[in-house]
């Protein structure tokens, strides 16, 4: 790397890298950045992973026709952006009406917060990417076209206020039902709007929650799972920071709850905690595993005791238990996954 440093035409600093066009750096308390097609000579290509990330302030990013590729999580949580304005002659990346798109216009890249309460995702749109609406706090109702056919994953993660998701009829890939997202025959939720309500009973015949379902929903207490599910996918709680029960239908043969923690239905591995459900937690002497992520993002949690019957934890299992500072972990620990705490 040979990182310089210079400033935009508003007087922002940034900090770039020369070797492989690549900015990499900017100052949190922007408010507006036009990022420059060349500096020092150099042709600017790539807009860093995480670049704009919690720049509170930004309002507006203008971005050169010369970048051809935009890291992931680049906007993540601005929460002032109105707009993103990209060169017309740009061959990679468009904007219309304030949102990133791809240059076919066929996938929507980014959603700014500030763009409005209420949106429609444009007639032939056919790809919403990851991330896309992802802490747009001021979003209250997203209308789906008939022409989407793929929804990335954490696409909704953070949009406190949203209350509905609605689906054309027409569309051939998904549905909605009272405002929540569902695959179009109905098997797979893959988005529980935070404020669609604090409880919810999963309809019967529901068989798969995707792995961004219920994330991020911090309004939700309690969900009841019916005897038709069968796979959850991983991480489909995390952050749900008021989550105190989740309840099971006796006569699923796939999962049990008790006291409104998550459990196969044998009881050997604990797949998720309720953020809320308490501070101080014992697992129970059943379990042998603990799931991937099934304490992750249990903000509150204080202490956990893992008896010697467990023998594998899994990935991110404790992950971003920012208050978690006490765990008794046995010996009998013979499979640790990556980043566990």
């Amino acid at each position: 790397m040979k990182l310089i440093q210079i400033e935009d035409i508003q007087g922002n600093k940034i900090e770039f890298d020369m070797e492989s066009g690549t900015v990499c750096g900017v100052e949190k308390t922007i408010t507006e950045i036009e990022i420059p097609a060349t500096i020092q000579g150099v042709q600017v290509k790539k807009i860093a992973k995480e670049l704009f990330k919690q720049c509170l302030n930004l309002k507006y990013i203008g971005l050169p026709y010369s970048v051809t590729s935009i890291g992931e999580k680049a906007f993540l949580q601005c929460e002032a952006l109105d707009q993103i304005y990209i060169n017309p002659t740009n061959n990679h990346f468009q904007s219309s009406e304030k949102v990133l798109f791809s240059k076919t216009g066929k996938t929507l890249i980014l959603f700014p917060n500030k763009r409005s309460q209420i949106y429609t995702t444009p007639d032939g749109v056919t790809t919403i990417a990851d991330r896309a609406f992802s802490y747009c706090t001021d979003l209250i109702r997203l209308e789906i076209s008939p022409t989407i056919s793929s929804i990335g994953e954490n696409v909704f993660v953070g949009c406190s206020s949203l209350e509905q998701i609605i689906v054309n009829p027409t569309n051939e890939y998904f549905q909605s039902s009272y405002g929540v997202l569902f695959s179009k025959d109905g098997q797979i939720i893959i988005a529980y709007p935070n404020k669609a309500g604090e409880k919810y009973k999963i309809p019967d015949g529901i068989v798969c929650l995707g792995e961004s379902a219920f994330t991020g929903c911090k309004d939700l207490r309690e969900v009841d799972i019916p005897e038709s599910l069968t796979t959850i996918g991983e991480g489909a709680f995390a952050g749900c920071r008021s989550l105190e029960m989740i309840n099971v239908s006796p006569h699923n043969q796939y999962f049990k709850s008790i006291d409104g923690v998550l459990f196969t239905k044998d009881c050997k591995k604990i797949l998720v905690y309720p953020n809320a459900k308490g501070t101080k937690y014992t697992v129970p002497e059943t379990v042998e595993e603990i799931a991937n992520r099934a304490f992750y993002k249990c903000y509150d949690l204080t202490k956990v005791v893992i008896p010697n019957s467990v023998t594998k934890i899994g990935y991110k299992a404790f992950g971003e238990c920012d208050s978690l500072r006490d765990v008794d972990m046995p010996d009998s620990i013979i499979d640790m996954g990556q980043e566990v705490f």
